[in-house]
């Protein structure tokens, strides 16, 4: 089974747009960091909501992340793939009602090729 999660970011302007997932079994990017700017060659975290199981490393080629830029898609190796566990606080800031979310962090180096604007990101689990 192949699942999806898609964000829209601006290379050189990295702007995060998270785009909700088709199905709620499906992959979602929950944010996108550590800045919201990036240039080819940095490395960008993925926090990805919806895995089955947790890594602790990546897990080869059943994890990839695909950039399209201009009817363009590159392929960017997954660096590292580890649980992430968040502090999230609801609409209004109250810290005494947060809850802790579970994400897997998915860093990746934005590849050679890309040039300042939009691009999607889809992050596949095979």
């Amino acid at each position: 089974m192949k699942l999806k999660a898609i964000a829209t970011f601006a290379l050189m302007l990295l702007v995060a747009s998270v785009v909700a997932a088709q199905d709620a079994s499906a992959l979602r990017i929950a944010d996108v960091g550590p800045y919201d700017s990036a240039v080819p060659g940095q490395i960008i975290e993925l926090r990805v909501e919806g895995f089955g199981e947790r890594f602790t490393s990546p897990p080869g080629d059943a994890l990839k992340v695909l950039i399209t830029q201009g009817g363009t898609t590159l392929t960017a190796t997954a660096r590292t793939a580890s649980p992430v566990i968040i502090r999230e606080a609801p609409t209004g800031g109250d810290m005494s009602r947060a809850e802790m979310k579970t994400y897997q962090g998915v860093s990746f180096a934005v590849p050679r090729g890309l040039r300042a604007g939009e691009a999607e990101v889809v992050v596949t689990y095979r």
